[in-house]
């Protein structure tokens, strides 16, 4: 037997998932931030068919389920990426479900990047009050902090909390479970404000009343004012 072998052998993978499925309230956070995720997903590839951006929804949607297993094994950091991926999943479909001939050269040129920040001054410069939307949030001050966090996370700038200095050691921690859990809440957070922010009218008119209904619960008439918006 191989020393890897006897490695991922010696972690009892099940009893990780057992654990943290038994830990009902992180867990039921969990799921809840999952279908968020998830009714966003289903409702924009909806109102966008045949949209060639929609891959970016559909990976939004892959990294919050990859999460879910990450957790429940006890793999926190490889988490931590996924985490990062919903919410730049959801600022890449923002901008590119409008920009089809710079998505072609994504795809063919592997040098092409565009930055956060370039899709930030984007939606500063061309989206209808994206300054005022915003506010409504101060999405753009904790953006920059969840970002800034996260990324630390997954470069390995906090060791400790979110992995093990060996794979034996990969066991239940309601600590790292409740960092993980919180994290991913701030990311369904921050992709929540995104999509509400940057919603056209088309976009928005398209989404079925009963979600609309659950994408705005909790925000204020002045909220929904300045976001131009309604549950109907």
């Amino acid at each position: 037997m191989s020393f890897l072998e006897r490695a991922l052998k010696s972690v009892d993978w099940n009893k990780n998932c057992s654990d943290f499925i038994n830990d009902e309230n992180r867990s039921d956070r969990l799921l809840k931030g999952i279908k968020r995720v998830a009714l966003w997903s289903s409702e924009l590839q909806a109102v966008n068919v045949k949209n060639p951006a929609l891959p970016f929804i559909r990976e939004m949607h892959a990294s919050a389920i990859s999460v879910s297993a990450a957790i429940a094994l006890g793999l926190h950091k490889a988490g931590a990426g996924n985490m990062r991926a919903i919410v730049e999943s959801a600022l890449y479909f923002s901008y590119f479900k409008d920009h089809h001939a710079e998505l072609s050269t994504l795809v063919r040129d592997e040098k092409y990047y565009i930055s956060r920040k370039f899709i930030i001054d984007y939606h500063k410069e061309h989206t209808i009050e994206f300054i005022k939307r915003q506010e409504c949030f101060g999405f753009l001050s904790k953006l920059d902090r969840w970002y800034s966090n996260i990324s630390a996370i997954v470069h390995g700038q906090i060791p400790g909390v979110w992995s093990s200095s060996d794979i034996g050691g990969t066991i239940y921690s309601a600590e790292r479970v409740e960092a993980s859990v919180s994290e991913f809440e701030e990311a369904t957070d921050l992709m929540h404000m995104i999509f509400l922010i940057t919603c056209s009218g088309a976009q928005w008119d398209g989404i079925s009343p009963a979600s609309k209904a659950k994408f705005t619960k909790g925000l204020s008439g002045d909220q929904k004012a300045i976001l131009g918006i309604s549950k109907k």
